[in-house]
C-alpha cells in the first residue's frame, strides 16, 4: 500500500502573492514557504508518494497564459529536484468554480482513475492545504488533512512533518 501526501500548489506549496488576483504571474513572485523543500525530502524519505491537486482558476486566459503557468512549474520542480524532491502525479483543474466541470475540488473526478488504480494507504495518507475546499476535497477522498499557513507558527511545513512522519 502506498502512503501518499496529496498537496494543493498555490499557498501550500508556494506563497500566493497578496494583490486582487492571488497567483503567481513571475519567477520573481514565486516564492516557497518555510521549511517546505526539506519537509517533503523528508516525506520522501519516509516512503511517501507527492502528488500535487490542484485548482488554477485563471489557466488558458490572458491572466495566466498556459505559457507562464508552465514556466513557473518547471522551475519550480527544478529547484525542487535540486533537493531531491520529486512528485509522482500533478493534477491541475483549469476551470473556474462557475463552470461546474467535475475535476474541481472538492469534487474528486480529477483523481477518480489514480484512486482506482493505485493500492493507497488512506490510514497514513494525507492532504496538505490551504482553502477549505482542500480540506473538504480530503475528506471526499478519505485521507487525513492538515492545513499550512506559511506565516502561523502553529501551521507549518515543520509541523506538518512531524505530525504525519514523527
Amino acid at each position: 500500500m502506498k502512503k501518499i501526501l496529496f498537496i494543493d500548489r498555490d499557498g501550500t506549496l508556494i506563497q500566493e502573492p497578496d494583490k486582487e488576483i492571488p497567483q503567481v504571474d513571475s519567477l520573481e513572485e514565486m516564492v516557497f514557504l518555510p521549511w517546505v523543500i526539506s519537509s517533503l525530502n523528508m516525506f520522501i524519505k519516509k516512503w511517501y508518494k507527492l502528488i500535487i491537486v490542484t485548482n488554477q482558476d485563471w489557466l488558458w486566459t490572458e491572466l495566466n497564459p498556459r505559457e507562464n503557468y508552465t514556466n513557473i512549474n518547471n522551475k519550480m520542480f527544478e529547484i525542487f529536484a535540486w533537493e531531491g524532491v520529486t512528485f509522482s502525479h500533478i493534477f491541475e483543474c483549469p476551470h473556474f468554480e462557475s463552470d461546474n466541470c467535475k475535476c474541481r475540488k472538492p469534487k474528486v473526478w480529477i483523481l477518480w482513475d489514480f484512486l482506482s488504480e493505485n493500492d493507497i494507504d488512506y490510514k497514513n495518507s494525507y492532504m496538505v492545504w490551504d482553502r477549505d475546499t482542500d480540506s473538504e476535497f480530503a475528506k471526499n477522498i478519505w485521507v487525513w488533512f492538515y492545513k499550512v499557513i506559511y506565516w502561523d507558527d502553529k501551521h507549518n511545513w515543520w509541523n506538518i512533518l512531524e505530525f504525519v512522519a514523527g
